[in-house]
């Protein structure tokens, strides 16, 4: 698949252990997404390199939100000002398993929406199957989070629908999700930026780079998810940006039958 033969596989993959494999691993998701994906869907990748990457990128976001100045950026001021206090231990813990749960969950509903994106319909109609789908799971989301039951039955059936397509997908659906957590690396290489807004209090510097590292991961995980999945670029970024809004329903979700506590659920969507 996607030109690799499988010795070669072999030896990339062998390649992601250790520091220099890790090291190998981030420069190939910031600088060749899809080669990225191809190494991670050979035999004998693991889970190490992404992980390394992931909890190191956790944690250096962890020590952002724990060093900059109160109330920065101003516009998320209000957002932060309940977690402002907090131990950095705290942060990072938090920090790294939520968004571990995020990037499983998107990563599990990802083959059903690349199935519908990447579907003979047209263009417009994948859009609006896709787009009708997510939609339903708001309108149940919210209309049912007040019944921990309701709310139950939705999660279930949530996880119903994605679990053929992902099982499906096999192989593909894991190589993604090792490539969501290593594709970290462009988020450590922007962080420094952050600081340097953070330190000299720039709103303008922070939001650039915020936006730089959030279309720099968008494009990186889209070409790496057409790699795996097919289609065309478009498609499966949509197919991103569905998996990601549907992950995050099911945070809500668990959050109204009550697993999961409202500020470790804010704190997830305020990341």
């Amino acid at each position: 698949m996607n030109g690799y033969p499988k010795d070669r596989g072999r030896a990339e993959a062998r390649r992601i252990k250790g520091p220099a494999g890790i090291f190998h691993l981030a420069v190939s998701a910031v600088t060749d997404p899809a080669g990225a994906a191809a190494r991670l869907l050979a035999s004998g990748s693991g889970y190490s390199g992404p992980l390394a990457l992931y909890l190191t990128s956790s944690a250096a976001y962890a020590l952002f939100l724990r060093t900059k100045p109160a109330g920065f950026p101003a516009e998320l001021a209000e957002a932060s000002a309940e977690f402002s206090g907090r131990s950095g231990p705290w942060l990072f813990a938090v920090h790294a398993a939520s968004g571990l749960a995020l990037t499983a969950a998107a990563s599990a509903m990802l083959p059903a929406f690349a199935s519908l994106m990447t579907s003979k319909r047209r263009l417009a109609l994948s859009i609006l199957s896709a787009f009708a789908a997510c939609g339903a799971l708001a309108a149940a989301a919210i209309l049912f989070r007040n019944s921990p039951a309701a709310s139950l039955a939705l999660l279930l059936a949530l996880t119903a629908a994605s679990w053929r397509p992902a099982a499906a997908a096999g192989p593909r659906a894991a190589a993604f999700f090792r490539f969501a957590l290593a594709v970290s690396a462009a988020e450590l290489i922007c962080l420094p930026a952050a600081f340097l807004a953070a330190g000299l209090r720039s709103e303008e510097l922070f939001i650039t780079a915020a936006l730089l590292s959030a279309v720099w991961t968008l494009y990186l995980t889209a070409a790496a998810a057409r790699s795996l999945f097919g289609g065309t670029a478009v498609r499966a970024a949509l197919a991103l940006l569905l998996s990601a809004a549907a992950a995050g329903l099911s945070l809500y979700a668990l959050k109204n039958i009550g697993v999961l506590p409202p500020e470790i659920f804010r704190f997830a969507m305020f990341m």
